[in-house]
């Protein structure tokens, strides 16, 4: 199966589980029609309050096959997009349209066939007017997920799932394994198993970490640190905890020689760790930032910071100390995560 054959086909659950449960849009967002379902690169915009001009001049400036995903701000009791826009989005050959807001001409969307993502149904009409807070291009902020110009989103029935760009290929792979293996315990279902014992469920008030469970170590090609005779991190129950994770690429090996760098490579391994231990970023609870120079770091991994926990609401304690390190390593992080769910749940 192709790239495009998967992304045509995969549901919106599916790649949300199989890439660690992420790029979930809120769940008021869902197909005006039962039967739609859009994919594609995304193309994203946002809207000034009650006024849809940006969505006009966004259908022209889009590339075919790209889906609008459009933030409203507050403003989302109008229905910024109806049947004109949807025929001319259409003949365009743009791939669909999400938005955190409302739509109109419900029935008439559905005729024209154009997948149509929207919050609600809302009949109360918009001005276009120049200026505001209208930007296309630009990231968007939808619920809990940033979403930039090119990241794959995917809707169906169940709702829309976002998944960044860079992590796409992966994703796309990880959701063909486990369609596989769903196939697989449906056929076990369907010959009398039950789904306790295929998913080897614990009873109801088992504690979650039993007596004489062991430390699992995690292991990640390419991170830890050579000859050491401890791993990156190791698992207990639904524990995970990390030794000191530097900013070298586990696969071209390099090490960046700046702190904004290394501050960036850090978070990018401390995220394949904890989803290695079979867990996403959002379950990381305490993070310790060891650096040469801690003031120079404080600065240096808020950006990586904010990209790997978006939700300034919903982020773990972090300190920052001035340590001693290796020679060219000028920062490095550690953490410890509780996880509350894992990828390899079966919906």
């Amino acid at each position: 199966m192709t790239t495009s054959d998967t992304v045509s086909t995969v549901s919106s659950a599916t790649l949300h589980e199989a890439a660690g449960r992420i790029g979930a849009l809120p769940s008021a967002i869902g197909p005006v029609h039962p039967h739609f379902r859009v994919s594609g690169p995304a193309f994203p915009l946002r809207c000034s309050p009650g006024d849809n001009l940006a969505l006009h001049h966004a259908v022209y400036a889009a590339d075919p096959g790209d889906v609008l995903v459009v933030d409203v701000g507050d403003g989302h009791e109008f229905g910024y997009w109806g049947e004109i826009l949807s025929v001319a989005a259409h003949s365009r050959g743009l791939g669909g349209l999400v938005i955190n807001g409302g739509v109109r001409d419900r029935d008439a969307l559905g005729e024209v066939g154009f997948p149509v993502f929207a919050e609600r149904v809302c009949l109360r009409g918009t001005v276009k007017q120049p200026g505001g807070t209208a930007q296309i291009g630009a990231p968007v902020l939808l619920g809990d997920v940033t979403v930039e110009r090119g990241d794959l989103v995917v809707g169906d029935a169940d709702g829309v799932v976002v998944i960044p760009a860079d992590r796409v290929d992966q994703a796309l792979r990880d959701s063909e394994d486990r369609d596989r293996k769903e196939a697989g315990i449906m056929a076990a279902l369907r010959g009398g198993a039950s789904t306790l014992e295929l998913l080897d469920l614990p009873a109801l008030g088992e504690p979650t970490v039993p007596a004489g469970t062991r430390r699992t170590p995690v292991v990640v090609p390419g991170l830890g640190h050579a000859g050491a005779p401890f791993p990156v991190a190791v698992r207990y129950g639904d524990v995970v905890a990390s030794s000191a994770i530097h900013g070298r690429d586990p696969d071209t090996g390099k090490l960046p020689d700046t702190v904004e760098g290394q501050a960036a490579g850090v978070f990018a391994n401390v995220r394949r760790v904890v989803e290695a231990a079979g867990g996403t970023a959002a379950d990381i609870v305490k993070v310790k930032v060891f650096a040469q120079d801690a003031a120079a770091a404080r600065t240096a991994v808020n950006d990586p910071w904010t990209q790997l926990f978006p939700d300034p609401d919903d982020r773990p304690v972090r300190h920052t100390l001035t340590a001693p390190l290796p020679a060219g390593f000028l920062l490095q992080a550690e953490f410890v995560a509780v996880l509350t769910h894992t990828p390899e749940t079966i919906r």
